[in-house]
């Protein structure tokens, strides 16, 4: 006669056994987001090879110092620098999450494509980019097919980039040509659908008297401007030949990063969300700044100095709020437990520029409430699971 109790025992083997065996299957399953996608024949490419060298947060730090440099020597402006910044770190996160996904390890290196994607926009300097890396075919052939897909993307967003239409006469803002960022609005966005879809909210009508009392509250903080608030200007400024304000917030995350240890695949997805995020939020705000034409502070009042040099493009929304808020809405959605410390940031980011006379307040305060939607929107559109 069968003994009940050995049956039952032979059952919860088996099925404790299956449970065991899926979670492995599951396991050897799991898959890493790229953002750009690979066809099952470019991954095959690299089933065959090896490589000894391995993708380590020492090899991020390497590229970021070389990509910030090349940043200040080549004086690139805050718009481009954010574009460049989103092509490297999100080249990186595919590079190592498709390496991962093929050989469940980061196997390879950050070199050949971090240096392939700058070599793109800093053409001059490509010999010496190209003197950081270290060889390895396996990483050569990985770079290969993330290269194919940056490529391709920017051929795309080359066709379609045009400039802005001016609005001429003078009740508009009107620089020294060629403008700065006149034809940012109409790249192509990484994460949101349309920058049609994040216009600032229409301002007052150049004529009307709400211009006058933004004008006396630029001139009130500036009259009354701390030392304290003097520096924050200064190192908020971002200037050519600094890494800008996008560049800015990356070393904030990065430090943040470096400090709580977070493990590498979060820290390529975070970083590659950051840079992405603030792309967009700096398109969307160019988008903006070019439908509505908003003279400066200094154009209302010829008399007023400011603390620094005013950009060469019109004043309505703020960048760098616009941008700082993006940043601010991502970094508190991965990393809450800083949530104050990022958007006291993005405050002061936000508020050095009317304490310099650069920016109304209705400029900063509409950059903010953009950049917040902007951010939002950036993380509804990313995987979820990789954070969890």
């Amino acid at each position: 006669m069968r003994n009940p109790g050995i049956t039952l025992s032979v059952l919860l083997v088996i099925f404790v056994a299956s449970i065991f065996y899926y979670s492995y299957r599951h396991t050897l399953k799991t898959e890493f987001p790229t953002y750009f996608q690979y066809s099952e024949g470019a991954e095959g490419s690299l089933a065959s090879l090896n490589s000894k060298q391995s993708m380590t947060k020492g090899l991020l730090k390497k590229w970021d110092s070389i990509m910030f440099d090349l940043i200040k020597s080549n004086k690139v402006g805050d718009a481009s620098a954010s574009r460049i910044y989103a092509y490297v770190y999100t080249s990186q996160r595919d590079a190592a999450f498709l390496s991962y996904n093929i050989k469940h390890q980061f196997m390879g290196s950050f070199d050949q494509v971090s240096a392939g994607v700058l070599c793109l926009f800093f053409v001059n300097d490509c010999e010496k980019i190209k003197l950081q890396i270290k060889e390895d075919v396996y990483s050569e052939q990985l770079a290969t097919l993330v290269l194919a897909k940056v490529k391709e993307r920017r051929e795309l967003d080359k066709k379609q980039e045009h400039l802005a239409t001016e609005l001429s006469g003078s009740d508009y803002w009107a620089g020294v040509r060629p403008y700065y960022g006149q034809e940012v609005g109409s790249w192509m966005p990484w994460a949101i659908n349309s920058t049609k879809d994040f216009l600032a909210a229409k301002p007052p009508a150049p004529n009307s008297p709400a211009w006058q009392r933004q004008l006396q509250d630029t001139e009130n903080a500036l009259h009354h401007i701390s030392a304290k608030q003097t520096k924050g200007v200064v190192s908020w400024a971002g200037n050519p030949s600094t890494i800008t304000p996008p560049g800015i917030w990356l070393k904030f995350s990065n430090d943040y990063i470096e400090s709580e240890q977070i493990p590498l695949a979060q820290v390529l997805f975070v970083r590659s969300v950051l840079a992405m995020g603030m792309a967009d939020a700096a398109i969307a705000v160019f988008y903006s700044k070019y439908v509505y034409w908003v003279k400066r502070p200094f154009m209302l009042n010829p008399k007023l100095h400011t603390i620094m040099p005013t950009p060469n493009h019109p004043s309505y929304p703020a960048g760098h709020s616009t941008i700082s808020a993006a940043a601010a809405a991502i970094l508190s959605y991965y990393f809450p437990q800083n949530k104050q410390v990022w958007w006291n940031k993005a405050q002061e980011a936000s508020s050095s520029r009317v304490w310099g006379g650069i920016h109304f307040p209705i400029d900063t305060e509409e950059g903010l409430n953009l950049g917040e939607k902007i951010g939002n929107a950036v993380i509804q559109a990313q995987p979820q699971s990789i954070m969890s």
